[in-house]
């Protein structure tokens, strides 16, 4: 099996090459002579497969006329933080469609800050609160699995102090919350973000 992936990555690489305008004899002097090359393209290959197995895509439909109130009763939370308002949440106005959402897990303690950073690097946005709220009533189960950030604009409290909404869990209950965006988020937690 191990010797059917090497021939298989082997083709893949000299037809890209090729592809390039590249020849065979390309090939073989980087095997002997470009230690540094091949390092190189190890590295990208270990980065992207982590990449990929520590992201979730899926879709969000926007119908453009949501309320606060349909939002959060769709979501059929078992709790739900008393300061999460339409007051301070207000659901604006959105062309109607499909957003398509990125789920990030970054596996260790993480700063707010950080994981936009991290996201950014993969040519993500930040997503809206509302995003949240949708991905609630839509994706009721995925919240069961792990709690669910979503790094929006924060929205500032009585104090002044930012704070971001996520998705929790608690053994079967699902709890919509808000976090303080300044503190850090446990390796647990996974990260929604849209992709552009």
């Amino acid at each position: 099996m191990a010797t059917d992936t090497r021939l298989d990555f082997g083709v893949a690489i000299e037809r890209q090459v090729l592809a390039k305008s590249g020849t065979r004899a390309d090939i073989a002097f980087v095997l002997k002579q470009r230690a540094d090359v091949m390092e190189a393209c190890a590295n990208l290959i270990v980065s992207a497969a982590r990449e990929t197995k520590n992201r979730l895509e899926l879709s969000i439909v926007v119908s453009g006329d949501e309320t606060f109130d349909g939002l959060v009763t769709a979501g059929k939370y078992d709790w739900k933080n008393d300061w999460i308002t339409g007051k301070r949440f207000p659901v604006r106005p959105s062309q109607s469609g499909e957003r398509k959402l990125v789920i990030l897990h970054f596996g260790r303690y993480i700063s707010s800050k950080d994981a936009i950073k991290e996201a950014e690097k993969q040519g993500l946005e930040r997503p809206t609160y509302e995003d949240c709220f949708r991905f609630g009533a839509q994706h009721p189960e995925v919240q069961r699995q792990f709690p669910l950030v979503f790094l929006h604009e924060p929205v500032r409290d009585g104090s002044g102090d930012p704070n971001v909404l996520f998705l929790d869990r608690y053994d079967s209950e699902r709890h919509l919350r808000c976090h303080w965006f300044g503190l850090d988020w446990r390796g647990d937690y996974r990260f929604v973000f849209v992709r552009k």
